[in-house]
């Protein structure tokens, strides 16, 4: 239901917007349509399950802003994209290990079965 909300909403800004403001209009109206469509799904989300989102984001913005000095940083002095990429990444991810994100914790507990199921597997090729 909320991507149908998206996508007629997007074709109604886009109809609205383009013919005044071009490829700016067409880039609002997509926006304009991911928020109404997001507001919408994170309200039926909350009916089932209550859940509070701005405190659990406040180790997210920070590890962003930090990564975005340090990405201007690099840019600035001349590094490759690629390597921009890779140590802005880094950072990011350290921050959020220093800041003991619950994230983090919540991502090894999901990937260590399968890290798991890998090494049992290998066992089984080796014997």
């Amino acid at each position: 239901m909320y991507s149908a909300i998206g996508g007629f909403l997007n074709v109604f800004l886009n109809l609205l917007l383009i013919p005044s403001f071009g490829i700016v209009g067409c880039a609002f109206a997509t926006l304009g349509a991911q928020l109404m469509s997001n507001a919408y799904l994170q309200g039926v989300v909350r009916q089932m399950h209550p859940f509070h989102l701005l405190p659990r984001l406040k180790n997210a913005i920070i590890a962003t802003v930090i990564m975005a000095v340090a990405a201007f940083a690099f840019q600035f002095f001349g590094a490759h994209v690629i390597l921009n990429i890779a140590l802005s990444a880094l950072i990011f991810g350290g921050v959020l290990y220093f800041r003991r994100e619950p994230l983090l914790s919540n991502l090894a507990l999901i990937l260590r079965p399968t890290v798991s199921a890998a090494r049992e597997n290998r066992g089984w090729d080796a014997g």
